[in-house]
C-alpha cells in the first residue's frame, strides 16, 4: 500500500460581509497580523509563521466568492496530485477537481466535503525547510 501524503492544516476560514471591518477586528483588537491581502482574500497570522506549522485565519470576501459553499478548513499538501488520487481512492466526498490558476496569488488546489458535508480546502504548498 502507498504512502499517505503528509498534510497539516493551513487555515481555518471566515467569510466576510465587510472585508475592512473584518480585518480591521482581527488586526487591530485581537493583534493577528495581516500577512498578505486582495480584493478575494485576508491572510493573517497570530504567533509564529503559518507556513512552519501554525494555523493562520482566512478571511474571504463574500462578494467576490464564487457559488457554492465556502470552505471552513484549509489542509496543506507538498504533493497535490498525490493527495487528491489517495484521497478519491479511499471515496471522500471530491467536489473539484485540482485547480490551477494562472494568476499568481493563487495555488493550485481542490475540495472536498466531510461527513457532515463541511468543505475543506486541499491546496499545494512547496516543501518547507526543517525549522528544527
Amino acid at each position: 500500500m502507498a504512502q499517505q501524503p503528509e498534510l497539516r492544516v493551513d487555515s481555518c476560514y471566515i467569510v466576510a460581509r465587510d472585508m475592512t471591518k473584518l480585518v480591521d477586528f482581527y488586526t487591530n483588537t485581537l493583534g493577528f497580523d495581516l500577512i498578505f491581502q486582495n480584493e478575494f482574500v485576508a491572510r493573517l497570522k497570530f504567533g509564529s509563521d503559518p507556513f512552519t506549522g501554525t494555523t493562520a485565519l482566512t478571511i474571504m470576501n463574500k462578494k467576490k466568492i464564487r457559488g457554492g459553499p465556502s470552505p471552513m478548513l484549509g489542509i496543506n499538501t507538498t504533493e497535490i496530485q498525490d493527495t487528491f488520487n489517495d484521497l478519491k481512492a479511499k471515496n471522500a466526498d471530491i467536489i473539484t477537481d485540482i485547480t490551477d490558476y494562472t494568476n499568481p496569488e493563487m495555488t493550485p488546489h481542490f475540495e472536498l466535503r466531510d461527513p457532515e458535508k463541511n468543505v475543506i480546502t486541499v491546496v499545494a504548498c512547496p516543501e518547507q525547510p526543517d525549522q528544527s
